[in-house]
């Protein structure tokens, strides 16, 4: 799949300023990781910037919407991390992340779900969900509300008839 360096796919790009190949390779230097290229295409031309579409399926019980996207840059919030080599780029509402699998090994550059109410010390089956191979493959994933709400209606009528009578009265 081609790189994703097109502004369709994403809302303003560089919300954290713009990200050079030099601030890239400082970083993996940093955390003795290299960042797959998709990601460093992303990180070159958005840097931060949220993805257009951002319901994210991850199996048949649901899902999660992607709220924020973090991007390499000096402050605190919102700024890329490493853990367990998995770097965190993204999170949802609930504060679970999305990440990408930078230990070289098979799944070098998957990008997984993080759910943190489910982790203790050590990713686990129940904390952790695979959902691409690559970044540009996660993001083409990406559905937008109006699909998401149309497919809803025709799997599951009686869950998407509840979420339209919680829009009719948003102060519930």
């Amino acid at each position: 799949m081609n790189s994703l360096s097109n502004s369709i796919f994403f809302e303003k790009p560089n919300p954290f300023g713009e990200c050079h190949i030099t601030q890239i390779e400082n970083f993996e230097k940093k955390f003795s990781i290299k960042i797959p290229k998709d990601y460093r295409n992303y990180l070159c031309h958005f840097n931060g910037a949220k993805p257009i579409n951002t319901i994210c399926s991850f199996n048949s019980n649901g899902g999660t919407i992607v709220h924020h996207m973090y991007g390499l840059h000096n402050h605190e919030a919102y700024r890329l991390k490493v853990e367990k080599g998995m770097l965190l780029f993204a999170e949802d509402s609930f504060g679970n992340h999305f990440a990408i699998n930078v230990s070289n090994g098979e799944n070098y550059g998957f990008v997984y779900f993080i759910d943190t109410e489910l982790i203790d010390t050590e990713f686990n089956a129940q904390s952790i969900v695979m959902l691409n191979k690559t970044f540009d493959a996660f993001i083409s994933s990406l559905t937008s509300e109006d699909m998401f709400l149309d497919n809803l209606e025709k799997e599951n009528p009686e869950i998407y008839a509840r979420i339209k009578e919680f829009k009719k009265n948003p102060q519930i």
